[in-house]
């Protein structure tokens, strides 16, 4: 199931470029889209189960959507500053992020073997993006990696928050709040900031329409199914394969040619996914599941 998700959010990159729209405006019609497939479900399915929440784990959840919907919004807007490697390497590194929260937040315990496979990927996704740091437009890419960074980290409030609710919630119940959080925190910041969310040729909303059933209602929600039944941080550690999988896509159809360099990286990163897996599968118990 972990595969399906990283080969579904793998095509986001592509599918944002190739909408030919600002990422903000890109975002907010991608979780609206996603949030009016999954709304009527969850509140069929779980309108019971949220009631039974706690004022704090309600609050907590519409954490989790804000969060999801910033990270949308940093996320593709870098995509319009810098490369689809860079960026996709700074969205994923949230295993640093992950793991720290998980070990002082969640009480998760990060073995170092863990630790060490975790630093191997990141390893892995320097050397991907070495050749374009040195690009002749540094200050806009390092523009674009600062806004990838800081998708990152609302990515890892998102699945930290949804790794303490998950196990109480259906995954529609789940998902119906959190997606519905994030299109509207994402339609306030595109209003707010003057731009203009209609008038797109039909090329472009068949783009939002994708990157709403693919990436967001295969991959996301197949996240957070193995919320769960796995750490957090292990879902991040394997969404790290997404990288290699973006460069071959936009080798295929954005003409952007993967450097030795980038294909030695790619398997660096794999190799740490491979070791992480291996090292946490062994150890963990996992809830039983509910869905």
């Amino acid at each position: 199931m972990l595969l399906l998700a990283v080969l579904a959010t793998s095509v986001s990159s592509l599918l944002v470029k190739l909408a030919d729209a600002p990422g903000v405006v890109t975002a907010m019609w991608r979780n609206i889209f996603a949030a009016a497939v999954v709304l009527p479900f969850a509140v069929w399915r779980g309108a019971g189960e949220l009631r039974t929440l706690s004022g704090r784990e309600r609050f907590y959840l519409g954490v989790s959507g804000v969060a999801l919907g910033l990270h949308f919004a940093t996320w593709m807007t870098s995509l319009d500053y810098t490369s689809v490697a860079s960026s996709v390497f700074f969205v994923t590194i949230t295993p640093i992020f992950v793991s720290l929260g998980s070990q002082f937040i969640l009480h998760e315990r990060v073995s170092w073997p863990v630790w060490v496979a975790v630093m191997i990927t990141v390893g892995g996704g320097v050397i991907i993006i070495g050749v374009d740091l040195r690009g002749p437009q540094g200050w806009t890419e390092l523009l674009g990696d600062a806004l990838a960074l800081a998708g990152a980290l609302f990515v890892t409030v998102y699945l930290l928050v949804g790794r303490t609710l998950r196990p109480k919630l259906h995954l529609m119940s789940y998902i119906g709040v959190v997606y519905t959080v994030a299109a509207v925190t994402i339609t306030v910041a595109a209003f707010t900031m003057g731009f203009r969310v209609v008038g797109y040729a039909s090329r472009t909303w068949l783009m939002f329409a994708l990157l709403a059933l693919v990436p967001s209602l295969v991959g996301h929600s197949t996240y957070n199914w193995a919320l769960r039944h796995v750490a957090s941080y292990v879902i991040s550690v394997v969404n790290l394969g997404e990288p290699v999988i973006a460069i071959v896509l936009a080798f295929l159809f954005l003409d952007e040619t993967p450097t030795p360099l980038k294909i030695l990286g790619g398997a660096v990163l794999l190799g740490g996914i491979f070791l992480a897996i291996y090292f946490t599968r062994r150890r963990e118990a996992l809830p039983q599941p509910i869905d």
